[in-house]
Formats: C-alpha cells, structure tokens, sequence
C-alpha cells in the first residue's frame, strides 16, 4: 500500500466489483437446449457520464438526419432516455462463462472483461423493446441487491407522503419530494396508497349501508306505531 492512498480506497480497489449471473433463455426466448447468462454489475460514477455523453452525441445524430423531423426529434425525451438506458445496460452487462458441467449452478459462473453485447448499436439494431426493458428489471435488481441504506415504506410514512402530497397538490413540491426516490420504493408507496385507498372505499360502503339499514328501520318504526 502506498503513503497515498487511504486503507479504503485499498480495500474497496482490491474488492474489485460484484456481477450478478442471470439465466435469460425464458426472456430471449432461447430455448432450453443450451443455457445462456448475462451478468449485471453496478455501474460506476464515469460509466454513468460516458453513457449520458453518448446517449447525448446519438440523439443528436439522429436528430441531424431526421430531416423534416430534426426538430421535433430534437424535443423528443423518449429518444434521449432511450440512448440512455440502452448505452449504460451496454455497460453493466457482462459476459458471463457457465460451468459446462452444471451451467445452471449460477454460483459456479465466472465473470469476464468483456460486454455482453458487441455495442450499442448493435443492441439497439437487434433487441426489441420487450427485451431491453427485461435487461433494465435486472439491473434495477441488480442495484437493489448493491443498495445499503435502503429506505423502508412505514405506514407512517406513507401517511406523512399523503399529507403531504394533498397539502402541496397544486405545486411542485410533491415531484420535488418524489425524484429521489427509486423506482422500487415508488411502487411500494402506490401499493400501500391504493390499499389505504381500498380500506376508505369499503368503510365508506360499510357507513352508508348502516345508515341505510338506519334509515328503513326508522321509516319502518315510523310505519308501526303510525295510527291507521
């Protein structure tokens, strides 16, 4: 170790970086002949800048040979977060080589320096949609697995996030509040909103049905003891 570098850098250099194996045969359709793997690390701070860069330089070439649309292509955000994530899953996914004797022993796989996939380009020429959003669930797995502090969805803090949000619904401060969070988190809070929703709408049932019940058994009440 030399004088200039701290006892964590060291460690965190010489831990070097985890993949996480996959098997995709059912999500590329491959059949069951042969098994193939792909292998997902967490990106770095630089792969993320190289990957909005180039994301950046292919939507601007794009935009340049559209023509009559350079314009609206130039507008279009679809087209830039597109580039996006497909330049930085050609990044995090890696080759992977199976053991030829138990290829679905994922524990046994071992990691190599090369990328999953030739380039960019050729992700983007051969994959569909469907495909490349499969890739994007993995690695948000993937991040979830690397992430350390994860924040937890409390039922009390679900009920300060509503007030908060019917306080400010006319402002900015909800997406404000919101941009930070992951996309996993973000899910868990609708689940928990739509079942708190759900336990509103059936006690809302469940009142006006007693107040129904109430009411008939006044008006029937009212109908006995009426003289005739």
């Amino acid at each position: 170790m030399t004088d200039d570098i701290s006892p964590v850098a060291a460690a965190l250099a010489a831990r070097g970086r985890k993949v996480y194996p996959f098997i995709v045969n059912e999500f590329f359709d491959l059949g069951n002949k042969a098994i193939f793997a792909i292998g997902f690390r967490a990106a770095v701070k630089a792969e993320d800048d190289a990957a909005i860069i180039e994301a950046h330089r292919y939507a601007h070439e794009v935009a340049r040979s559209a023509g009559d649309a350079a314009e609206a292509a130039r507008k279009d955000v679809d087209l830039l977060t597109d580039a996006k994530t497909i330049e930085a899953l050609w990044r995090v996914c890696r080759r992977v080589d199976l053991d030829p004797k138990d290829p679905t022993d994922l524990d046994k796989a071992k990691e190599t320096i090369y990328p999953a996939f030739a380039t960019p380009g050729w992700m983007r020429k051969t994959l569909t949609t469907d495909q490349i959003a499969v890739l994007l669930n993995l690695y948000i797995e993937v991040k979830r697995k690397e992430s350390r502090g994860r924040r937890e969805v409390t039922d009390e803090h679900v009920e300060k996030l509503a007030t908060v949000c019917q306080a400010h619904a006319g402002d900015d401060i909800p997406e404000a509040i919101l941009a930070d969070y992951p996309r996993e988190i973000l899910t868990a809070v609708v689940i928990q909103f739509a079942l708190k929703l759900a336990d509103a709408r059936a006690s809302v049932e469940v009142l006006l049905a007693q107040s129904e019940a109430i009411a008939t058994g006044d008006a029937a009440a009212q109908s006995v003891s009426s003289p005739e």
